[in-house]
């Protein structure tokens, strides 16, 4: 039951009420960056940056965030497979410039610090992040610091989040891009000439030439002078017609009603793990006691520091205090835990095994291993990193001898009690409630929608030119009923309730 109700917390509950405001047929040619180059390392990473895995989770909510990002920036959702590429590929980039070049950057000695943030936000120095932002920019087009700090000021009235999901991403590609701009002048300054290097400049830079040159500029010949006939223009699409090919979209407006755990959700989950910490801190059978108490099941995965932040920075800052043993109650939004140290050991992070022949029958595709290679922590295979050299191991009737391994570094085992608020019975009734207040208001018509969006103070988010395909909202996903109903609906027409 806790796995069940930790589904629903991670997909959420979305209830969403639509207008149909327009039909437009448009092209779409967008310009792609290069292709994810990281191949699939493990059953659960999707690559690895400077010897760092990336698990998909961490990859897929850099995804969601940046295609909220695009959301807020086009007015659309990425609806085609060339923009879901675009997107991923902007993800993959900021973790490569998160966990390798930023960390390599600092390494070299080049920091970008809080007082620098500033001055780079109030203009004193210069990112076009912030002075080619349109919306920091006064009526002569020129950088407006007031603009800047009245977007800030309007960033908690927000309440779709919206302001700040925006903030953070400028934010962080303004220090990011000032990271760049500091390696590429030490890059440059670092360079440097040698005295007939510098000779041969002198000569080829003052070189002069005399010449005479002839220009018409394009505009030289006046549109009253040519004459293109009708017969000339249907010739000319007719041979063409292929580049004017539209696809029929629509222009909608929706109102979503994301079900949150209400505060007695959220005294509920806080209880409920308070109710079996004392357990948790004594039993013996921990597997056992997590698959009936705790949203997160036990694993014998060896981690090191910084790895648990894919649960929780809490949860990771406890396992790697010194001496840590078992926490108190830790909270990371909605969401409560416990921890508690299992073990702790040097652990190399990968070792060099072969399969010792054996009469097993149960073949895993897992393990069909003809020669020795490099493995590194697997999901059931956790014990043969702790595995000494030369020894042998069996696992699912499969002998497997240590060969060698990677130098060991300091990791433990930890149990993570988990406890998330998931919204009751009656909290999914109240926003169903609402929302149908919304729909009953608009009765089907777009002056009433627009009417009842004013009086129940939502906000309606608008998707400009929708495909018949899409299959998402923003961060909403498996949204094809919506799109079905668009593309049945007559302009102005308001949708019932859709969940």
């Amino acid at each position: 039951m806790a796995v069940l109700e930790t589904i629903r917390v991670k997909f959420g509950i979305l209830i969403t009420v639509l207008i149909a405001v327009a039909l437009l047929s448009f092209i779409i040619d967008p310009n792609t960056l290069q292709s994810v180059s990281a191949s699939m390392s493990s059953k659960y990473d999707v690559g690895e940056i400077d010897g760092k895995s990336i698990s998909y989770n961490d990859f897929q909510a850099e995804v969601e965030e940046f295609t909220a990002i695009n959301e807020i920036l086009t007015g659309s959702s990425a609806q085609n497979e060339q923009q879901q590429a675009s997107i991923r590929n902007a993800a993959w980039q900021s973790l490569v410039d998160q966990y390798l070049f930023i960390k390599n950057a600092e390494k070299a000695g080049i920091h970008v610090g809080e007082e620098e943030m500033l001055s780079i936000i109030s203009g004193e120095i210069e990112s076009p992040v912030f002075s080619q932002n349109p919306m920091f920019l006064d009526e002569n087009g020129n950088f407006s610091k007031d603009a800047v700090y009245a977007f800030v000021e309007n960033i908690n009235l927000d309440q779709t989040g919206r302001y700040r999901l925006y903030w953070d991403y400028i934010e962080n590609a303004a220090k990011t891009q000032q990271y760049y701009s500091k390696y590429m002048g030490l890059f440059t300054n670092s360079n440097f000439e040698n005295a007939l290097m510098l000779t041969n400049d002198i000569a080829e830079n003052n070189n002069t030439f005399d010449v005479e040159f002839v220009m018409v500029p394009f505009g030289y010949a006046r549109d009253t002078t040519i004459t293109v006939s009708d017969s000339e223009i249907k010739k000319y699409y007719e041979a063409h017609k292929k580049f004017y090919k539209q696809q029929a979209s629509r222009d909608i407006e929706y109102v979503v009603f994301e079900v949150k755990p209400s505060a007695e959700d959220i005294a509920y989950a806080n209880q409920s793990l308070i109710d079996v910490y004392d357990e948790f801190t004594k039993t013996e059978n921990m597997k056992g006691f997590l698959l009936a108490n705790s949203d997160r099941q036990y694993d014998k995965r060896w981690y090191k520091a910084g790895e648990l932040n894919s649960v929780a920075k809490v949860v990771n800052d406890f396992a790697f205090t010194k001496g840590a043993k078992v926490s108190e109650v830790l909270t990371n939004g909605d969401t409560y835990y416990a921890v508690r140290v299992m073990e702790e050991a040097n652990v190399p992070d990968s070792v060099f095994v072969k399969i010792v022949p054996s009469y097993s029958e149960n073949v895993d595709s897992l393990l069909n291993v003809t020669e020795a290679q490099w493995i590194t922590q697997t999901t059931g295979f956790e014990d043969l990193m702790t595995a000494k050299k030369n020894s042998k191991v069996t696992i699912n009737g499969y002998t497997f001898q240590v060969l060698d391994a990677t130098k060991p570094v300091a990791k433990k085992r930890v149990a993570v009690l988990e406890k998330t608020a998931v919204p009751s019975k009656e909290t999914v009734n109240s926003f169903y409630a609402k929302a149908n207040t919304l729909a009953t208001k608009s009765a089907g018509k777009y002056d009433n929608f627009v009417k009842a969006v004013a009086e129940e103070g939502v906000y309606a988010h608008p998707i400009n030119k929708m495909l018949e395909g899409t299959d998402r909202l923003g961060a909403i996903e498996n949204t094809k009923e919506v799109t079905r109903w668009a593309f049945d609906a007559k302009v102005g027409d308001v949708s019932n309730i859709i969940t």
